[in-house]
């Protein structure tokens, strides 16, 4: 069996990053424990050069963990964690889940054979459960784009409650007390249990009820915001005058939607999403939307994570970043005909 850096951690009594830093010569590590290292290393016969046999190579390596390396939000956020490692000389391991929690688990248990000094996440299924087998892994981790109340979770997000709530709103302040809601899958994932707390509270704000049969679940894919949106302007007693979705991916296919079924935008039904992504902008009509900072977000969870592996203090443990409600051509006022 090969063997790894933790088992040279574990003979030189010393953390994992601890060895990683010595091995490749960082100067946080003193002269005695890079020489006590060194030795251990040689008397247990660890042989580098080799991701497999659990060596970082030149610098360290950070996984990161994504639900879907499509989507644009997700690979602004990667780019953001890649700009900060890269002149660390970090390297980094990317793990696409497909959205499927098994397979986030399944990664949780390799991340160790492959030398990974540190984790930064964009998992929506951050259960009690999955926490639970991050803290069994023992590495540090930063949890990014959605928040989590544990109070020892650091964290590098923007509040999807507020933010969803401004968005909601905006389109009660054009008119609109028909809005059909997109959410994500609202049993298992922060993020959309987030977004629609904000979705009830902006309900609250204008003395309406709240009911789930305005919503129809999607699951962040253009696909999805089709079916959605379809189902809203086929199946509804009363079609919606405005739809809000949880992520622009969603919006770009309820858009397609409506367009087939010879509806305008904005002029029979409005249409709000949520991210930011490039795209929004390009469509036509131009997306209103929530703009999240995703680079930054995935920067500062590079800077945080690599603060935590050289054992300093994260001054701000739950980073909140700041979102802009951009309001574009696919918003108007609701027509009272209608």
């Amino acid at each position: 069996m090969a063997i790894t850096i933790y088992d040279i951690a574990k003979a030189a009594q010393v953390s994992p990053a601890t060895v990683s830093r010595a091995l490749n010569g960082s100067t946080l590590v003193s002269e005695r424990t890079r020489e006590r290292v060194a030795e251990v290393a040689k008397e247990l016969g660890y042989i580098g050069g080799s991701a497999e046999r659990g060596v970082l190579g030149k610098g360290q390596t950070i996984a990161v963990f994504i639900s879907n390396v499509l989507n644009p939000t997700l690979a602004q956020m990667v780019k953001g964690v890649q700009s900060v490692l890269k002149d660390e000389g970090y390297s980094m391991i990317l793990y696409d889940s497909d959205g499927k929690a098994a397979d986030e688990y399944t990664f949780l248990q390799e991340v160790k054979k492959h030398g990974v000094t540190g984790l930064i996440m964009s998992s929506p299924h951050f259960t009690s459960e999955y926490l639970m087998t991050l803290r069994e892994i023992e590495l540090p981790f930063i949890l990014t784009l959605s928040y989590s109340t544990e109070p020892n979770i650091p964290c590098v997000y923007v509040n999807n409650i507020e933010a969803s709530f401004k968005a909601v709103q905006s389109l009660f302040e054009l008119g609109h007390r028909r809005i059909g809601i997109i959410s994500g899958p609202i049993g298992d994932l922060t993020i959309s249990r987030d977004r629609l707390q904000g979705c009830k509270l902006a309900y609250l704000g204008q003395d309406l009820e709240f009911s789930l049969e305005n919503v129809v679940e999607g699951d962040y894919s253009v696909e999805s915001g089709y079916t959605a949106a379809s189902i809203m302007i086929t199946q509804w007693n009363q079609p919606p005058t405005a739809i809000f979705a949880f992520n622009d991916m969603m919006a770009v296919g309820a858009l397609n939607a409506l367009r087939e079924n010879k509806l305008q935008v904005p002029d029979d039904i409005s249409l709000m999403g949520f991210d930011g992504i490039e795209f929004a902008s390009l469509v036509h009509p131009s997306l209103s939307t929530v703009v999240q900072p995703s680079f930054a977000i995935g920067q500062e969870a590079a800077l945080n994570l690599l603060k935590l592996i050289n054992g300093e203090a994260i001054e701000n443990i739950k980073q909140e970043l700041p979102y802009e409600l951009v309001l574009r051509e696919s918003t108007a006022p609701a027509h009272q005909a209608k």
